[in-house]
């Protein structure tokens, strides 16, 4: 993955049926404002293939791609609150977490869930 450097998260947004890179960048701009206002740290658009002439956003590979770099290990708790936040709102959706090879995919799972899965696989991540 260019750009995407080891300790961060890549986070892809799933808009569901129908989505659209628009729709992708939208949804996007708006878990990272959520992201950004919970303090986890730095949360950048994922770099990728230059727009189409014309076109309102980015190309339709990265127009849903976040990456996020941890300001520390009580931003994951921060982190797991937003996600189920944003997957309760946004039913349909889900959001692919990966770090380094190894990733999670959350869709349409309660919040109970989501976050020991989060945590499980973090505390699993940190052991190596």
């Amino acid at each position: 993955m260019p750009g995407v450097q080891p300790s961060q998260l890549r986070i892809d947004i799933g808009a569901g049926n129908g989505g659209d890179a628009e729709e992708l960048q939208m949804l996007a701009g708006r878990l990272r404002g959520e992201l950004l206002a919970s303090d986890v740290g730095a949360v950048e658009r994922a770099p990728g293939e230059p727009p189409p002439e014309g076109a309102k956003g980015p190309a339709g590979d990265s127009a849903g791609t976040l990456l996020i770099t941890l300001s520390n290990s009580a931003a994951v708790a921060a982190l797991v609150g937003v996600f189920q936040s944003w997957l309760k709102r946004n039913r349909g959706r889900s959001i692919t977490i990966q770090l380094g090879k190894d990733r999670i995919e959350a869709r349409n799972v309660p919040a109970e869930e989501l976050s020991v899965l989060i945590e499980t696989w973090m505390k699993n991540r940190e052991r190596g």
